[in-house]
């Protein structure tokens, strides 16, 4: 018996959701935490350095006073070294809203000390040894110290200790540029302190789009903020009261002053003295090793936040506490993660909204298939009102219009991108957000209007609107109305009564036909397939001779007759059409890349095409035979396609032939189909659909690689205003 069914160990947004999800599932829960409730969130990182920014922007909208009209009487200056105190006020608040009492009035005991593993099911809290069914491993992250020489020697501050300054310091050297040290050194730079980011590689922010991020810099550049890149720290040593920094850069050495240097440079798990490995768990220095269900190596023990890579977020931390929880309570692989939708915000301002893949990578999983859309903030009607027009929205989608990454840099952003991450995660198009009614003025328009955007282009890659534009273009208008009268005139002749006594006199000759070759005895079906090529090419019936073979020769016979035949018949058509008009449809073709692209997929794919409309009773035969003759396939997979294809329509019709007492009622039709004749209409019809759904994919997706769209690229929209 163990003295828990869950125990949590890690009290801050992961460890916090995860105690009260085993809880609410009905398990026995023990919560333990090294120092205090909150974690690095509450006490670190999201609630003071939240706070920090607020005032900083306070701050610096006070020197904005004149462009909103607000003329000040004197001077307007501002003393900041009560910040720091105002943070730790916000940040205590923020704990006093979940003290350990609320836990325990839950029935979640909460256990103080660090806590060492024994084995798989038990563990040491302080000097008192607990057991458990199952364990959540939730300890958090801390910042990574590199070891550059004389960093040990100063007083160097990490975001677990700079909101505890008292005074904010003049200057400061900020090592590393990730969201940590760009949002801190944005604020404090607002807050009148001289800041100098020292970043090593060419580029801050390196998992966000680099258009937004380019743009992001030169708005902190424009205030004051220094951001040297490609500038390597190699060492740090004490001069009075001022720190000295040795760096290197492209031009060279030097050194940089300031009184104070704030190490950003990323997270390290808490792992330390956990002896997870007396428990089985396998981890590095990045985290522990997880599956795709938070369990670790051990059965029993599994992990989420920050001790599981690569996303140290809160709400990532929070969304994996589900998982690892839900999974732990039931002992089953109930929940899987999936970072497909994980989002974050960089809270600068303008503030950095990213969710899914950047341009380049987008760019690089599905090369120029992608459409991207940008909505400029200067062209949103509520961001001209605020003096907000310095963002841009930029929003990237696969062919289909599917959102693939939603970047944003402007006033709300990280508020802003949740409608569109809604239908990310939802898997709808871009283009549904257009029909959703939004207040105006907001500054929604920044999603709404590329999701209009999205809505137009999708309409106007549609085949069918593609079609109609044709259609009604003006330089076809006398061709189309030729084709119509042409038409009108064929079909009034077919219906009228000099149709019926062609088809009945057809019908008449082709019977007698017939009976003549009855007459001749071993000979009769080759004259059946000598009948069949000149009714190919005179695009006579050929449903008669089929029926007739069945009659005559019965389905072995028959059908030997019919295949070689309607094949060889196939065939002769098909070449009357390539000899007599082929060379006038290329060379109109060849003027127009939309038609040639479509004519080079259809030769591609030719045997295909061919054998799935042979299969299908919809597409008439004769009409076939003379338009694939127009096109670029090949005669022998046309020839092998098209006598594939037939094969189980003349084993069908021979049948129904030779269950006939006359040929009186072939001429006439008269067949029993029954249940085969069911079979075949309904499978007839199936086959239709997927040959129209094919033959449809081929068209669109060659329209779509020959018709170069803006930028160039092909099959990419790049849309601006």
């Amino acid at each position: 018996m163990f003295d828990y069914d869950v125990v949590v160990i890690g009290a801050g947004s992961g460890g916090l959701v995860a105690c009260k999800v085993a809880n609410g599932l009905g398990r026995k829960t023990a919560l333990i935490e090294k120092r205090k409730l909150g974690g690095d969130c509450t006490w670190f990182g999201c609630i003071p350095s939240k706070t920090l920014i607020k005032s900083a922007n306070i701050a610096h909208d006070t020197t904005r006073l004149r462009e909103f009209g607000l003329e000040p009487r004197g001077s307007v200056e501002f003393n900041a070294e009560k910040v720091m105190a105002h943070v730790r006020a916000v940040v205590q608040a923020d704990a006093d809203g979940h003290p350990p009492e609320s836990l325990e009035a839950e029935g979640i005991n909460v256990l103080f000390g660090p806590a060492r593993f024994l084995d798989d099911h038990s563990l040491m809290v302080g000097e008192r040894k607990i057991s458990s069914k199952r364990f959540v491993v939730c300890t958090g992250s801390h910042p990574f110290v590199p070891p550059i020489p004389g960093l040990d020697d100063i007083p160097y501050l990490t975001n677990m200790t700079i909101f505890d300054l008292e005074v904010l310091p003049k200057s400061m050297i900020v090592l590393g540029a990730g969201p940590i040290g760009i949002e801190l050194s944005a604020a404090l730079n607002r807050l009148g302190v001289k800041v100098t980011i020292v970043q090593r590689s060419a580029n801050i922010l390196k998992k966000d789009d680099r258009e937004l991020v380019d743009r992001l810099v030169g708005i902190l550049r424009s205030e004051g903020l220094e951001i040297l890149t490609e500038t390597k720290t190699t060492g740090f040593s004490r001069q009075g009261d001022k720190v000295i920094a040795a760096i290197e850069d492209k031009d060279g050495e030097r050194s940089l002053e300031s009184e104070s240097v704030l190490v950003a440079l990323g997270r390290r798990p808490n792992l330390d003295g956990l002896s997870l490995e007396k428990a089985g768990v396998e981890f590095d220095s990045s985290g522990i090793k997880v599956d795709r269900h938070l369990r670790t190596t051990a059965r029993n023990i599994y992990a989420c936040g920050d001790v599981v890579p690569p996303y140290l977020f809160t709400h990532v931390a929070e969304y994996e506490a589900i998982v690892a929880t839900t999974n732990a309570c039931f002992g089953l692989p109930l929940k899987k993660v999936n970072y497909d939708n994980v989002l974050w915000t960089t809270y600068t301002d303008p503030e950095l909204a990213h969710a899914g893949l950047t341009e380049d990578q987008a760019r690089q999983r599905y090369g120029d298939e992608i459409r991207t859309y940008r909505w400029e903030h200067k062209d949103v009607d509520r961001a001209k009102t605020d003096l907000a027009q310095n963002g841009l929205s930029k929003f990237i989608c696969d062919r289909k219009g599917k959102l693939l990454g939603i970047h944003i840099l402007g006033h709300g952003a990280g508020e802003l991108m949740h409608e569109a991450q809604l239908a990310k995660s939802l898997g709808l198009p871009f283009s549904r957000i257009a029909s959703v009614i939004h207040a105006y003025p907001s500054y929604s328009d920044a999603v709404r209007q590329p999701a209009k955007k999205c809505y137009v282009d999708t309409l106007q890659n549609n085949l069918f609107i593609r079609l109609i534009k044709v259609i009604t273009a003006k330089k076809n208008r006398r061709r189309i109305i030729v084709g119509v009268v042409v038409l009108a005139l064929i079909a009034g002749l077919f219906f009228s009564p000099v149709g019926d006594w062609l088809r009945a006199t057809t019908k008449a000759w082709l019977v007698r036909g017939l009976e003549w070759t009855q007459s001749l005895g071993v000979w009769g079906p080759v004259f059946v397939v000598a009948f069949y090529i000149v009714a190919c090419v005179l695009l006579l019936p050929g449903s008669v001779l089929t029926l007739g073979a069945g009659f005559l020769f019965q389905v072995v016979r028959g059908t030997i007759a019919v295949s070689i035949g309607s094949t060889l018949g196939a065939c002769a058509a098909f070449l009357v059409g390539r000899t007599v008009a082929r060379n006038w449809i290329a060379g109109k073709v060849a003027r127009n890349k939309k038609f040639a692209a479509i004519d080079e997929a259809v030769a591609q794919q030719g045997f295909k095409i061919v054998l799935l409309t042979r299969l299908s009773p919809v597409f008439p035969f004769n009409l076939l035979n003379y338009a694939f003759g127009l096109t670029k396939i090949s005669f022998w997979k046309y020839a092998l396609g098209s006598w594939l294809g037939m094969i189980p329509g003349t084993i069908m019709y021979v049948y129904f032939g030779a269950g006939l007492r006359s040929l009186a009622d072939v001429a006439a039709g008269a067949v029993e189909k029954g249940a085969a004749g069911k079979i075949s209409f309904w499978l007839g019809g199936l086959v239709t659909v997927i040959v129209t759904v094919f033959i449809t994919r081929i068209a669109r997706n060659a329209l779509r690689q020959a018709v170069p769209q803006t930028g160039g690229k092909a099959a990419e929209t790049e849309i601006e205003q």
